[in-house]
């Protein structure tokens, strides 16, 4: 595994007029995998919080480029305190061919999130083949990274094709401790329906960090955390609600 360093100054155009960013509090910023790895780009506010390296052994003699971003470390510079969710977007500014309406996301991964917390995954855009498709339909494309040159997302379930504008929207379930009835008084990191501490129990000594790969070529995307500071489980529920039904609209 060669670690390698982030590469700024992509100069990517803020694209959301299409978008619906009412609860989108923090902008990490923009990120752009560029063959031959690990060359990744990255322009945006939290470059330290930010790492990428190769991975050898992956089916191109190259190997691919995982990134990284510390959600932990970005909340707290933020003054954040409960993650309500991540969407990953497309920027506009991508090749949408036929076979890859991308962006094309090949790997998405939570890393020191507790076992017990689900993550649910939906799709906003206009790639037909992920509309219908559930949370587990998601996953299956998402959780292991098998995607391989020549791939595309009609023939082959290895990756999300964003389309033009389009989102990836993660959420997490099973956050009031599920069946277990609490009432030990212990913090377990999450607030009911609310969202996830990630400064709290649910996350590992190393914090809560998403990994994500994109094994493209020159192909960008935008990661946004949904946070909210004060608990308020129904108002984030209608927050959210605007959100997707803004996005459905125009899918």
């Amino acid at each position: 595994m060669t670690r390698t360093g982030i590469a700024t100054g992509l100069g990517c155009l803020m694209a959301l007029s299409g978008q619906a960013i009412a609860d989108i509090q923090i902008d990490v910023g923009c990120f752009s995998n560029i063959n031959p790895v690990p060359a990744c780009s990255y322009e945006g506010d939290y470059a330290s919080f930010v790492n990428s390296w190769e991975v050898e052994g992956y089916t191109s003699s190259q190997g691919y480029t995982m990134i990284d971003v510390d959600i932990t470390g970005i909340m707290a510079l933020a003054g954040e305190s409960h993650l309500v969710g991540v969407s990953i977007v497309d920027f506009g500014t991508n090749s949408y061919g036929t076979l890859s309406p991308g962006a094309d996301l090949d790997y998405v991964q939570f890393i020191g999130l507790d076992s017990d917390i689900g993550v649910e995954a939906e799709y906003f855009g206009g790639t037909q083949e992920h509309v219908n498709q559930d949370s587990d339909e998601l996953w299956n494309r998402l959780g292991v990274l098998d995607a391989f040159y020549g791939a595309n997302h009609i023939e082959d379930e290895v990756y999300v094709s964003l389309g033009q504008l389009g989102s990836l929207d993660l959420s997490f379930s099973n956050i009031g401790g599920g069946d277990s009835g609490g009432g030990d008084g212990t913090d377990d990191g999450a607030d009911d329906d609310f969202g996830i501490d990630p400064m709290g129990n649910l996350a590992f000594s190393t914090g809560l960090h998403l990994q994500l790969a994109e094994v493209g070529s020159y192909e960008q995307f935008s990661i946004y955390l949904h946070t909210a500071d004060i608990p308020a489980p129904a108002g984030v529920a209608v927050m959210l609600g605007m959100m997707r039904v803004g996005r459905r609209r125009r899918s």
